[in-house]
């Protein structure tokens, strides 16, 4: 990555269209980045954009605030909704037969750093660009 800094903040429709939105946004700071960790960011911000929408406040006409900064190593997005939030992410998996809950899961698993907080609802990631992705425990 160049040594440049990167910001952008946009607010996002409540809709299905909302998770593609924002990788577009995530791919454009990321041009310079090892190719798997752009891939991770993109997934990541699939997961924590569609959480918003799903879970934020459905069916409220709030948007998904999406804030996505990047420099020379790092890359941090933080997602902001309507919603109440939570107060502790859940670290359990959920039941094979769930048809929701693993979005928070996978943030766990391909974020270097991550969070959540509440008034406003919000949650937040960070990726190391400047290498490949580290190895996770199995």
């Amino acid at each position: 990555m160049s040594s440049r800094r990167a910001v952008v903040r946009a607010e996002l429709p409540p809709d299905l269209r909302a998770p593609e939105r924002g990788r577009a946004l995530v791919e454009s700071v990321l041009r310079e980045a090892p190719p798997e960790r752009a891939w991770e960011a993109e997934v990541l911000v699939s997961e924590v954009v569609t959480n918003a929408v799903l879970h934020g406040r459905p069916g409220g006409d709030d948007p998904v605030r999406l804030t996505v900064e990047a420099d020379e190593g790092r890359l941090r997005v933080e997602v902001e909704d309507g919603g109440p939030g939570i107060a502790e992410p859940h670290r359990d998996l959920p039941a094979p037969t769930a048809t929701s809950g693993r979005g928070l899961a996978i943030v766990r698993g391909l974020a270097d750093r991550w969070g959540v907080g509440r008034l406003p609802s919000r949650v937040w990631f960070e990726l190391e660009l400047g290498h490949p992705a580290p190895p996770r425990d199995t």
